[in-house]
């Protein structure tokens, strides 16, 4: 069994108690999120040991957009060569992202604010890649400047593609 296949397993294994409210947003970065994405090749935990401004990966970096705004904090900031990439906004899987518009509002206003051009937002039950290059209104739906969406099962295949 694959790691991926293993990480799908052990979700699967207690979803039901995943997809409650006593499930916290920080289990899940610790216990599916970050795992995903070391799996990607990403350095989530800065094994590499590089100083703060060398390492691929920040978690809640502050993200300012002007003066007079309050700063924000997107859960994981990726980055390659010290320049940042994409941002991933996680949700408690609770968080129905598929079906509720503000999660992927937050996300993609993260990336457009920094100039990016992709923004994801996940819950591991499912994965969002949003175009962060469209402007964000208040009225929109968590369709619109939707690039993929991936449910859980879904990764499996995409990751072994990848791998």
């Amino acid at each position: 069994m694959t790691a991926i296949e293993e990480l799908i397993k052990k979700y699967e294994a207690d979803r039901s108690y995943y997809l409650t409210d006593r499930y916290n947003e920080t289990l899940l970065r610790s216990d599916f999120l970050d795992p995903l994405f070391e799996l990607l090749g990403w350095d989530i935990k800065n094994r590499a040991g590089k100083p703060t401004n060398e390492r691929e990966v920040i978690l809640e970096e502050p993200l300012k957009a002007g003066a007079s705004e309050n700063t924000k904090k997107p859960d994981y900031t990726f980055r390659l060569f010290a320049e940042r990439k994409f941002f991933l906004e996680a949700k408690k899987p609770c968080v129905h992202i598929q079906d509720v518009d503000a999660p992927a509002r937050q996300a993609r206003r993260y990336g457009y604010t920094a100039n990016l051009k992709i923004s994801v937002l996940s819950n591991f039950e499912y994965l969002m890649i949003y175009d962060a290059s469209v402007k964000v209104e208040e009225s929109d739906n968590n369709q619109k400047a939707l690039i993929k969406k991936y449910h859980y099962k879904e990764q499996i295949n995409e990751l072994k593609l990848a791998a």
